[in-house]
């Protein structure tokens, strides 16, 4: 499993950079960390845009707890889609409030402020627009420098593998929006794979599932926990209820 923080204590950066915070961008769920601290922050990447006020009032958790429940003038946006920015600013709303929540609290209010190094991962697909886009994000919430890591390579520091080794290690990273797959080795990345049938398609499957059979509509955050429970079956013979809204008379409506 990928250890965030041990993948912290693989990095060397220049003398200089004298606050190192670490982000882990994912469709699904956002980190930050801290060297020598740890993962300080993990949230949802969801926001709740309010048209009424022309502002984010749900951010992180809050908004991934309403995806499926809010009225018109509440729309659940997702900033990051199959491991990319689609949506610059509302990414970069996202992530000064995350610092808010979580770096600002070491950093404090003093008078004069750490430099802030940025260090992000990326997806092995990622084109140069893309990883300009991660670069720029960071530059907007105030880090003086950005660097970019390939998510497997992060992947394989933070399990303590070495890269270096002429022995190939296989690193499965099964994300919201993306699963890469990559062997890793020599000091690089020697094959990769990635696939976009992810968390987020299985979502997708589970709702036209149960649609087309038992009439019943699932919200996404429905789907999302129902998957989670699928995935925890293993060998058991559990079994699940879930509710949805019936198409047939849209009233709330169970099924096994």
């Amino acid at each position: 499993m990928f250890n965030f923080t041990n993948f912290l204590k693989k990095i060397k950066l220049p003398f200089f950079a004298n606050f190192e915070i670490y982000f882990d961008l994912g469709t699904s769920i956002t980190k930050i960390a801290i060297k020598d601290k740890g993962v300080i922050l993990r949230e949802p990447t969801f926001l709740g845009y309010n048209s009424r006020i022309k502002d984010y009032s749900f951010i992180g958790t809050e908004a991934k707890t309403i995806l499926g429940k809010t009225p018109e003038f509440i729309k659940v946006i997702r900033p990051i889609v199959s491991g990319v920015i689609s949506d610059f600013d509302a990414e970069v709303f996202l992530l000064q409030k995350f610092l808010e929540r979580s770096v600002y609290l070491y950093t404090g209010n003093k008078t004069i402020k750490p430099m802030m190094i940025g260090i992000a991962t990326v997806p092995t697909i990622a084109t140069e627009i893309e990883q300009k886009a991660v670069k720029e994000v960071l530059l907007k919430i105030g880090m003086s420098q950005v660097f970019l890591v390939e998510k497997p390579l992060a992947t394989a520091a933070g399990a303590s593998i070495n890269i270096f080794s002429n022995e190939p290690t296989l690193i499965a990273d099964l994300g919201g929006g993306l699963i890469e797959l990559s062997i890793v080795g020599s000091s690089g990345i020697l094959s990769q794979k990635t696939l976009k049938n992810a968390g987020d398609q299985m979502n997708k499957v589970i709702f036209n599932y149960i649609y087309l059979k038992y009439g019943i509509i699932l919200g996404e955050a429905t789907c999302e926990h129902l998957k989670i429970d699928i995935l925890n079956f293993k060998n058991s013979e559990k079994i699940v209820v879930t509710r949805g809204k019936s198409l047939e008379n849209g009233l709330p409506k169970s099924v096994k």
